[in-house]
């Protein structure tokens, strides 16, 4: 003889007084008296089903230990009895024969406890056990779980008009169903019942199905009116009592200790009305004559409501709902809300802030108010954006910054993007687009936001140089032709690779005096971007002219004019070619007619009539002359003449 302590919570206690159990009986079924039911006679065709008044609630563990009977005619007795968890209801009722009354029932458990061998769904010659699934029988179908396994421990034959103890376990925690016949193990399955059976869904019918085809039995389940024991724990105000029920053999003893404040301390049920929260156990032998010891605490205290939120109304939430958390269960319940509506509901939901009063009632025995109050935030923390321009060709990233309260939370985002924001206030954008932060009050949830575009303004300008040029003694500067810059605003600048001198340097038409490499820049204010473009300057020795061409004025009229105000050397053939900047050594004497020198030169200048910066009087005047001439070589010169002033 065994002796085992069980909490098991087999279904939710309702604390009323007295809890009836039932069973609804389909099809053949019958009763037979001391809770026993005929599940089919020994008649061929026969289909009958016997199923507990209330669902049973898989999230919790359970126990069930019944008698059945399964005749007594051996070599042509079927078919069988299933025992079934099924969502279909109290009236549902199975296919006859080799279905087992189970065969029709989608989502569905099944133990089967199968007395005929059918070949084609897979059964052994021996009566057996198998768990099935969703109305088949066939063990080789993927709705088959576990077994099949020889029934008894001791025999192949179930058939032999004996009461067999058949105990169901089902344990949540570890997915397992195990079934014990003649209180010996034979079958443990693993199947997660809620979701791969049911759906998810947690409360379920439970019962037994039978049937008979061309062979029969008398096949019978002996139940017990208290196959479901009383919840661990039931709450109960003072005064009052409650009913608590030990899950045992109907016809066994029973012994509750203590016996304080109990009706019946040798009975499976019995009233408790204890003035304090008071731990009972029930000790009984089971139908395999094991000692069980069930606990049962009774909590006594006045009815407390403790009404909850489920947060506050803001900008994300805008109900709010409410509850309360009690013991006691089946509660009657008003709400009243701050403007006097009052709702008979568990729990409401609510849009307006406010107090909001509950009262409850238990039996029209506990009562208790309390009152809630419902909070809300709409609260708005403004954020504002700045950054540091556009990606450009001086900066490939922009720094953004969001200035907003500091309790805020920032969201960055481009694009319907999500941005990393390692320091949160501030990001660096080195892609264009519109970035948007947003300031989320940590409260109320509230958003305020605001965009920067940021501008990609790399644009390189079009620059060209010109063409490539030459220099020459005859042509010892030259100014630069076809250069061009887009934009027309561009800023540009010439530079040389030797750093020579460059008149209008800022112009695209400079003038340049030397060989070398002459670059043009041009950058674009409004993005700094720069482009160089170049070109090349070289020297012409093989471009002179003929030194016998150089000729001199023998008449100047130095009136303001604009005509022959000057004594300069020119060439015959090109008048208006600038001899002096190959013009070296330079001295030119001016004498009057007495032969006084009155002037005297010594750079390549022209002579303007002038003796020491005065006006010299209309007349004959002589000069000497003398200079170097440098072009591809040097040449002297030195000449006399006289020169004619007239105004």
């Amino acid at each position: 003889m065994r002796t085992k302590l069980t909490l098991l919570s087999i279904l939710a206690f309702i604390p009323v007084l007295m809890q009836a159990q039932s069973y609804f009986l389909n099809g053949d079924a019958t009763f037979l008296g001391n809770d026993c039911y005929r599940l089919t006679d020994a008649f061929n065709d026969e289909n009958g089903t016997v199923w507990y008044a209330d669902q049973i609630d898989l999230s919790e563990a359970f126990e069930f230990q019944f008698l059945m009977n399964f005749g007594s005619i051996d070599a042509n007795g079927a078919d069988g009895i299933v025992f079934v968890l099924q969502t279909q209801g109290t009236d549902a009722l199975g296919d006859t024969g080799g279905g087992l009354g189970f065969e029709g029932f989608d989502q569905s458990f099944g133990i089967e406890f199968d007395t005929w061998s059918n070949a084609d769904n897979g059964d052994p010659i021996f009566d057996h056990i198998g768990m099935v699934s969703d109305g088949v029988v066939n063990h080789n179908a993927p709705q088959a779980i576990a077994g099949p396994v020889q029934a008894s421990n001791g025999s192949v034959n179930i058939e032999d008009g004996q009461d067999h103890v058949v105990t169901v376990r089902w344990d949540p925690a570890t997915l397992t169903v195990a079934v014990d016949f003649d209180c010996v193990p034979r079958l443990t399955g693993g199947v997660d019942l809620i979701n791969e059976i049911f759906n998810g869904e947690e409360l379920v019918y439970f019962g037994f199905t039978a049937s008979t085809g061309g062979a029969v039995n008398v096949q019978t389940v002996c139940l017990q009116e208290n196959i479901l024991a009383s919840d661990p724990n039931s709450f109960i105000c003072p005064g009052m009592e409650v009913e608590l029920t030990a899950a045992g053999n109907a016809n066994g003893s029973f012994s509750w200790t203590p016996i304080d404040f109990l009706s019946d301390p040798n009975s499976a049920i019995t009233i408790a009305n204890p003035p304090v929260t008071t731990t009972y156990t029930a000790t009984y032998e089971d139908l395999c004559g094991d000692i069980i010891n069930s606990e049962f605490t009774v909590v006594v205290e006045p009815l407390d409501l403790a009404p909850t939120a489920s947060g506050i109304l803001n900008c994300v939430n805008e109900t709010v709902d409410l509850s309360y958390n009690s013991g006691f269960e089946n509660l009657d319940i008003v709400w009243t809300t701050p403007g006097g509506a009052e709702l008979n509901n568990e729990g409401i939901t609510v849009s307006n802030s406010g107090w909001y009063q509950i009262n409850g009632a238990f039996e029209s025995f506990c009562f208790a108010e309390d009152s809630i109050f419902v909070d809300a935030n709409f609260e708005v923390y403004n954020v504002s954006l700045s950054s540091n321009g556009n990606i450009d060709c001086l900066q490939n990233s922009v720094n953004i910054l969001a200035e907003t309260n500091p309790e805020a939370n920032i969201i960055w985002e481009s694009d319907d993007i999500f941005i990393e924001a390692p320091d949160g206030n501030s990001i660096e954008a080195i892609e264009a687009g519109v970035f948007t932060a947003i300031s989320v009050h940590p409260i109320s949830e509230c958003e305020s936001e605001e965009s920067v575009e940021v501008l990609n303004l790399i644009d390189y300008p079009t620059v060209e140089a010109g063409e490539d040029d030459s220099l020459s003694c005859r042509f010892p500067t030259l100014e630069v032709e076809g250069a061009s810059v887009l934009p027309e605003d561009a800023q540009i600048t010439w530079s040389s690779d030797t750093n020579a001198s460059i008149a209008n340097a800022n112009s695209l038409s400079p003038t340049l005096s030397a060989a070398g490499v002459y670059y043009l820049s041009a950058t674009n204010p409004l993005n700094n971007c720069t482009t160089v473009d170049s070109m090349t300057v070289f020297v012409d020795e093989t471009l002179t002219f003929d030194v016998d061409l150089i000729r001199f004025p023998n008449i100047i009229t130095p009136n303001q004019d604009g005509d022959n105000e000057e004594f300069r050397p020119y060439l015959s053939n090109d008048t208006e070619f600038n001899l002096f900047p190959l013009m070296t050594d330079v001295e030119l004497l001016i004498f009057n007619r007495w032969g006084q020198l009155i002037e005297e030169i010594q750079k390549p200048l022209p002579w303007n009539g002038r003796s020491s910066g005065d006006e010299l009087a209309e007349g004959v005047y002589f000069y000497t002359y003398k200079f170097n001439i440098d072009c591809n070589g040097t040449e002297p010169f030195d000449v006399s003449g006289t020169i004619q002033i007239l105004r």
